[in-house]
């Protein structure tokens, strides 16, 4: 059967949670605390499958591959939990121990309980792959693409984190949670397998790797906790997940599938993540000699043979496409144990804020390469605060030659062009079609097509930005996106058209930043910060720039207790 992708909707058996406070380690949201009751909700969603695999995602639970059911053996390769119960708190409210994770792993809105964005891509014939793009985000975000082959018991992992702002971050970023039925404690430099999947990487993918007992999950970390990402810095890296059945002692993993071929015996086992046919199988002899015969294996069943009868005893197994081509060598070895896997390079980045530099100190920072960049971006938003739409450009092209993969900064370009009448009237927006290509969920690329249209704003809230609805926190960081850029009369256009959509309390004090910024109108000031008293939180702020803005309020106005004590850090 064709790659398919579909929406249906999962009824579950869930604890009910209720809040219990703030503290540091879960702001921007409340802890989160069992009640005792339970209750049936009905989930969305996404289904990606094959002739062998079929995959269902959850967007409302953080992103979260719930099911993993592999056809071949008709079992879930994770964990059976038929009630959604909270495991051990994690960092912003509860993990949940079922399916596979991908989290930043730090004090920011990825968690478990949350709602992301989510897109579909459809094959366009019978032979074309089929993908799901989930992403949130932030101050830090994450895309991650979920793509499925046809023809293939592999699942192909592709992520994107980025630091969208405009300082170092330094928390340990880029962790999978993975919970299985039990864990097989087996691991090499290239990869590491459970008992029913193996995740098959380059060496130097992550960084460490964690395996748990049967009711832990397993944990994979790209990063040290001491590692940053730069200001602005992404970081993509992808891995395979393939799923097998049948070989209790997994010796070796890759795109052929899943085997072993262990040092204390003869057989050679093989559960292939695609049809071997017209194969060959090539088996190397202490000794030296070669032995060939012809291979045919399907998916749906474990290849097996003894290599006993092999004079000398086995050491290689090689498999040949009917072309000649290798497909797999396989030496005969245990998997290496590596509670520590090869680590991605940890990088220091200067904690400097280029918000208070002046320009001068800027033009200075430009040929550092740790900071040219964000010291580009700076100047160009300068540059459009002043209206010198033309050196804002040149600023965003200096930046993008050293930073081609920031969506956010062709983004801006784009918007600077516009708001500065660069471009001809029917001229395309190819710095838009470069940020889709880069990041295909970008909220500000969805406000964009919004503030590019003609304004006024209609009887009801606009249709184009409904989307945002789903997860509102995006309404926020599309606000904080256009004034950190100084796009300030957008700002305050989108702000007005959210607050219809979402009565949030942030966006209330966003826009008395900005009418605080034009003298004058300090009773609308007043009235909007009256207001955010009234409306609903969470998410709390915890962005930088969402820090600077209420520290400013704050000289003139009373914050409520929560707010101040994040911003004096007094919390337990």
């Amino acid at each position: 059967m064709p790659v398919q992708v579909y929406e249906d909707s999962l009824e579950l058996l869930i604890d009910v949670l209720e809040e219990d406070g703030y503290t540091k380690a879960s702001w921007p949201y409340p802890m989160l605390k069992q009640t005792g009751q339970q209750e049936r909700r009905s989930f969305r969603a996404v289904i990606l499958e094959n002739e062998y695999l079929k995959l269902t995602f959850l967007p409302e639970l953080g992103g979260r591959l719930w099911e993993l059911f592999d056809r071949r053996c008709q079992q879930d390769a994770f964990s059976e939990n038929l009630i959604l119960a909270p495991a051990s708190p994690g960092l912003c409210g509860y993990q949940l121990p079922k399916g596979m994770l991908l989290s930043n792993h730090s004090n920011h809105p990825r968690v478990a309980l949350a709602n992301v964005d989510m897109q579909v891509e459809s094959p366009e014939s019978d032979l074309d792959e089929g993908s799901v793009f989930l992403g949130s985000y932030g101050q830090e975000s994450f895309g991650c693409k979920y793509t499925l082959f046809p023809g293939k018991a592999v699942l192909r992992v592709e992520v994107s984190i980025s630091n969208r702002s405009a300082v170092a971050t330094s928390t340990g970023l880029d962790s999978v949670f993975v919970h299985t039925n039990s864990l097989n404690e087996q691991t090499h430099l290239e990869g590491i397998c459970t008992d029913s999947i193996a995740f098959n990487f380059e060496e130097g993918t992550f960084a460490s790797a964690h395996v748990g007992l049967a009711a832990e999950p397993l944990f994979l970390s790209r990063r040290s906790d001491a590692a940053e990402l730069g200001p602005r810095q992404i970081d993509n890296f992808a891995f395979e997940m393939i799923p097998f059945f049948g070989v209790n002692v997994p010796t070796f993993a890759g795109p052929a599938g899943v085997g072993s071929f262990a040092p204390t015996g003869n057989e050679f086992k093989l559960c292939s993540s695609a049809p071997l046919l017209d194969h060959k199988i090539i088996v190397q002899s202490n000794t030296g000699d070669i032995f060939e015969a012809p291979l045919n294996v399907y998916p749906e069943a474990v290849y097996e043979t003894d290599l006993l009868s092999i004079p000398g005893g086995a050491s290689i197994v090689q498999i040949k496409s009917p072309g000649g081509d290798e497909v797999a060598t396989i030496k005969k070895s245990w998997l290496k144990g590596a509670a520590h896997l090869d680590s991605v390079q940890d990088s220091l980045f200067p904690h400097v804020n280029p918000r208070i530099l002046t320009d001068a100190q800027l033009l200075n920072l430009t040929s550092d390469f740790t900071l040219r960049v964000t010291a580009y971006l700076e100047l160009a938003a300068r540059a459009t605060e002043r209206g010198d739409y033309q050196r804002a450009d040149t600023c965003y092209e200096h930046a993008l030659l050293f930073n081609g993969d920031d969506p956010l900064a062709w983004w801006a370009k784009s918007v600077n062009r516009r708001i500065g009448n660069l471009d001809d009237e029917n001229a395309e927006r190819t710095e838009l079609l470069n940020a889709h290509y880069l990041s295909p969920l970008e909220p500000c690329l969805r406000a964009e097509a919004f503030l590019a249209q003609p304004r006024n704003h209609g009887k009801d809230p606009s249709p184009l930005l409904a989307s945002f609805n789903d997860v509102p926190e995006n309404f926020i960081e599309v606000a904080c996106q256009l004034i950190q850029a100084r796009f300030y009369e957008e700002a305050a256009y989108f702000i007005d058209e959210a607050l219809r959509h979402q009565n949030l309390g942030m966006l209330h004090y966003l826009h008395a930043y900005l009418l605080s910024r034009k003298g004058g109108m300090e009773m609308e000031v007043a009235s909007r910060v009256q207001m955010a008293t009234k409306a609903k939180f969470p998410p709390m702020p915890y962005r930088d720039l969402e820090r600077e803005i209420l520290t400013l309020i704050s000289k003139g106005h009373e914050l409520p207790q929560i707010l101040r004590d994040w911003l004096d850090g007094d919390f337990d």
